[in-house]
C-alpha cells in the first residue's frame, strides 16, 4: 500500500504544477504580456490542392472523354474514411482548375475520401472511356429544394458550366445522388418529384443537355427505406428525355456503412462498381436519348 502512495504522489505534483501553469499562462494572455495570433487568411483547401498535380484543362484528352458532373448530398462528396489518387487519365476540376483526380475533391464537401477517383480508375481499366473528368459539387447533408433554381446550392451548378464552357468542353454525364435528407424531412413522394423535375428542366433551359442519372437513395442510420423517395427517384426516369437509372444504394446495407449513413471504404468500392454498371447502361441508353424533347424547358 505505501508503494502504491508513493507511485501515485509525483502523478498528483505534475498535475498541480500544470495547472498553475495554464493559470499563469491564462493571467499573460489576459494582461496582454503575451500575444497570440491566428492566421485568418489559411485555406485547407487551397493547401490541398497545392499538393495535387495541376494538368492544364486545354491538354485534356478529347478522344472518348467522359465529363461528369457529380452533386447531390454527402455520399457525392468527400465523406469516406480513405483517400484515393489515380493513376489513371482521370482528372478533376477544382477551383476553376484542372488536376489529375486525387482526394479531396474541393469543390465538394468535408475532406475525406470520394468515390470518383475509384470509378473513373474502373471506367478506363475496362475501356469504357479512355479519359475521365469529374466535376464534384456535393453538399452534405442538403435536401432537394437546396439544389433547385431558387436554392443556394443551384449557383455551384452554373459556375461549373460557365467554367467548363470556357475551356471548351462539355458535360457528357450528370450524376445526382441525394434523398436522404429529404427521407428524414418525410418528404412526400410528389413533392420530391415535382422539385427534382423542375430542377431538370432549369438545366435543360441552360442548354445543359447530358443526360443525368438519377440514384435510389433513401436509407438513413434511422430509416432503413423511405418509399415515397424512393417512388420519386425512380418514377422520375425517362429514356427518352435523358433521365436515366442511377445506382440503388439502398440496396446497400448497413455493414458498408461506417456510421450506419456513409459508406465505408468496402462500400465505397460497391459504391463504385454500381455507378459503373449504370454508366455501362447508360451507353445503351444513348441510343434512344432524344435531345430534341429536351428542347424549350
Amino acid at each position: 500500500m505505501n508503494e502504491n502512495k508513493s507511485n501515485k504522489s509525483p502523478n498528483k505534483a505534475l498535475l498541480v504544477i500544470l495547472f498553475a501553469l495554464i493559470i499563469y499562462l491564462s493571467f499573460l494572455v489576459g494582461s496582454g504580456k503575451i500575444t497570440i495570433t491566428y492566421n485568418d487568411n489559411f485555406d485547407i483547401k487551397e493547401h490541398l490542392l497545392s499538393q495535387k498535380d495541376e494538368v492544364p484543362c486545354s491538354s485534356i484528352p478529347k478522344e472518348n472523354l467522359m465529363v461528369a458532373l457529380t452533386f447531390g448530398q454527402s455520399q457525392t462528396t468527400n465523406s469516406g474514411p480513405i483517400r484515393h489518387k489515380s493513376d489513371r487519365n482521370v482528372y478533376s476540376l477544382e477551383r476553376g482548375k484542372c488536376y489529375k483526380a486525387h482526394d479531396p475533391l474541393v469543390d465538394a464537401d468535408s475532406l475525406g475520401g470520394s468515390v470518383w477517383p475509384i470509378l473513373g480508375n474502373k471506367l478506363i481499366q475496362n475501356k469504357v472511356y479512355d479519359n475521365v473528368l469529374f466535376v464534384a459539387i456535393g453538399e452534405n447533408d442538403s435536401h432537394v429544394l437546396q439544389w433547385s433554381s431558387i436554392g443556394p446550392h443551384h449557383k455551384k451548378i452554373k459556375e461549373a458550366y460557365k467554367t467548363l464552357t470556357g475551356y471548351g468542353l462539355s458535360f457528357t454525364h450528370l450524376l445526382w445522388h441525394q434523398g436522404e435528407t429529404d427521407s428524414a424531412l418525410f418528404r412526400e413522394e410528389s413533392r420530391y418529384k415535382d422539385i427534382l423535375m423542375a430542377m431538370i428542366e432549369s438545366l435543360r433551359a441552360k442548354g445543359i443537355d447530358a443526360p443525368i442519372y438519377i440514384s435510389v437513395a433513401s436509407k438513413t442510420r434511422h430509416f432503413e427505406t423511405n418509399e415515397d423517395i424512393r417512388g420519386a427517384q425512380k418514377g422520375l426516369v425517362n429514356i427518352d428525355k435523358g433521365i436515366y437509372p442511377g445506382p440503388d444504394t439502398d440496396t446497400l446495407g448497413y455493414e458498408l456503412r461506417s456510421d450506419k449513413e456513409h459508406f465505408s471504404e468496402e462500400g465505397q468500392q460497391a459504391f463504385a462498381m454500381l455507378w459503373y454498371d449504370a454508366i455501362v447502361k447508360g451507353k445503351e441508353y444513348d441510343k434512344t436519348y432524344n435531345k430534341s424533347l429536351t428542347k424549350g424547358k
